[in-house]
């Protein structure tokens, strides 16, 4: 229970006061001692504690609602929320907002969640990992009933991962696997998905082929290169002496995520000018190749042939359109939200589930036959 005469609000503080109550009541929540289904005092003993109006109070109560702290009940009065009783608050992290896959994403999850007594909460950086980890350590079981993270291609925030799991919050990954870490995760099948797109070049006629990549360590990226040895190894050839350019996975550029394959395709090309073909290991990556091969007077395919490892909707209009590898986005946002459902109702512990779907290949003009 929040006790009368333990609240301080300084008027003095640049803080804004209505802030200051939100913060000290979600950090008695945090630290338990305010604990799910204790009530808290009525408005009217919270402005006479507080000497704010009930205006602002009304506002932080509600705000706190909305973000699933509390809940209102009519007649009754505000009570601390128990995240596993009436709505669940799932929440959805993300790198950013703004993508297509991410929007796919999105609304496959929401799909879901639609369907039954559940709210989502939605988390997303602002294209900068570093938060996003934040995001992740910020997440307590007061408050949500579980998680679906689309995590950073490394394995340097697994502890992160590690620490919400050891707070008995239930955890669904999607799209990037984390093997250092058992948790339940929608993915496609990474492997299949560099084979395919090795393998298309492969067969027409491609041989000296140019990796467009990034400097991940996560086993799903993994499984995409050990896909591309699996295509090579058919035709007695060795990954290890394909030329490479491996772009920081730790960077991205909001308004501009394809900048850095596009700066860098020019040299890379005048260092390996034998390269006939290029497979980009994902959709902005393939983009920005695509871009600065144009501004070169690269002809594409005739030049230069491009396949993409996932898609933009410009890749189907483009000049030419861009052949590749996609990922059924929001297929996989709608199996994570399904089986976050599932954790949530499961009664007993459970080996942790990696669900696998198939890559879809969207065959374009991109890629030239030169095997005639």
């Amino acid at each position: 229970m929040l006790k009368e005469n333990t609240i301080e609000i300084n008027i003095h503080d640049s803080l804004p006061i209505g802030k200051q109550l939100k913060d000290y009541i979600r950090q008695k929540i945090k630290k338990r001692e305010l604990l799910p289904g204790d009530k808290l005092p009525s408005l009217r003993t919270l402005q006479a504690e507080t000497g704010i109006s009930l205006g602002i109070i009304r506002q932080v109560i509600g705000d706190l609602a909305s973000e699933g702290w509390l809940r209102m009940h009519q007649g009754r009065g505000v009570f601390v929320a128990d995240p596993l009783s009436g709505p669940k608050n799932i929440a959805l992290v993300l790198p950013c907002i703004g993508p297509e896959h991410i929007t796919c994403i999105i609304k496959g999850v929401k799909e879901e969640l639609s369907k039954v007594n559940a709210s989502l909460l939605l988390y997303a950086a602002f294209n900068d990992y570093n938060e996003e980890a934040d995001i992740i350590k910020m997440l307590d079981s007061t408050y949500v009933a579980g998680a679906i993270i689309y995590p950073p291609p490394t394995h340097a925030f697994a502890n992160a991962l590690k620490e919400l799991n050891s707070r008995k919050v239930p955890i669904v990954l999607v799209d990037t696997l984390i093997k250092t870490i058992k948790l339940d995760s929608v993915t496609v099948n990474h492997r299949k998905m560099g084979f395919e797109s090795m393998n298309h070049l492969l067969q027409n006629g491609h041989r000296n082929i140019g990796i467009l990549g990034i400097d991940s360590t996560v086993f799903s990226y993994q499984e995409l290169l050990g896909g591309f040895r699996d295509a090579l190894e058919q035709y007695d050839m060795d990954f290890d002496k394909l030329p490479k350019f491996m772009g920081d996975s730790m960077q991205m550029e909001p308004s501009n995520p394809w900048a850095s394959s596009k700066r860098e395709i020019a040299s890379f090309i005048k260092k390996n000018p034998e390269i006939t073909a290029l497979v980009g290991c994902n959709e902005n990556i393939t983009m920005g190749a695509f871009l600065g091969l144009k501004e070169m007077g690269k002809k594409i395919p005739e030049d230069i042939s491009l396949i993409s490892l996932g898609a933009l909707d410009c890749f189907k209009v483009s000049t030419p359109s861009i052949s590749c590898v996609n990922q059924p986005y929001e297929e996989i946002g709608r199996l994570a939200g399904m089986h976050m459902l599932q954790l949530l109702n499961a009664n007993t512990n459970h080996n942790s589930v990696a669900m696998q779907l198939d890559p879809i290949f969207e065959q374009r003009d991109s890629v030239a036959n030169i095997s005639r």
